[in-house]
């Protein structure tokens, strides 16, 4: 019982002293974004535009099941991403373009170069891991940096289906080297 009850006030002291290391949230009025709030929507507004591309270039250009199903997972999971993430955009007064940036961009056109099969399958994978990693890391400080309540509830709802999409990449590549 003693032990039970000083997990419960550890267990406390160290949610108070997390919670004091993130800003309060509060809600922003539209308009009035600080500016790593807007390059956060921006910038996932891209991510979420290539993932949905190059997913469909999976489906339609994999030749190994795990790749093709992989693609199809990510393409869905970063539309409903899209959808939530332009709900907030508008809320805050964002406007979202419907294109990429310049690297998602060229990101994408690389990977529709490839040829169906091996290359692209093996290419794909990588794109995901790596581009899982680079949002993982943004999504993560959006949800712990960002004052804004509705950033920070769609930066936690979406964390952990990237952290899926990039495990599930990242089987394929265990598997594919029998590990």
């Amino acid at each position: 019982m003693k032990t039970r009850i000083a997990s419960l006030v550890f267990a406390l002291l160290v949610a108070g002293s997390a919670g004091a290391q993130t800003p309060k949230a509060t809600e922003v009025p539209p308009g009035n974004l600080p500016n790593a709030d807007v390059n956060f929507i921006l910038t996932a507004n891209s991510s979420n535009i290539a993932q949905i591309a190059m997913g469909h270039a999976a489906e339609g250009q994999g030749t190994n099941p795990g790749v093709i199903a992989l693609g199809t997972r990510v393409a869905s999971s970063h539309n409903k991403a899209e959808q939530g993430l332009r709900l907030v955009a508008s809320r805050k007064h964002v406007d979202l373009p419907s294109e990429t940036n310049a690297d998602d961009h060229a990101e994408i056109a690389q990977l529709h170069s490839l040829p169906a099969g091996g290359q692209f399958d093996t290419q794909y994978v990588n794109n995901v891991i790596r581009d899982g990693d680079r949002m993982i890391v943004l999504y993560e400080a959006a949800r712990n940096e960002s004052i804004d309540p509705d950033i920070r509830q769609y930066a936690d709802t979406m964390l952990p289906t990237l952290r899926d999409n990039r495990n599930q990449a990242q089987a394929l590549v265990d598997q594919r080297l029998g590990n």
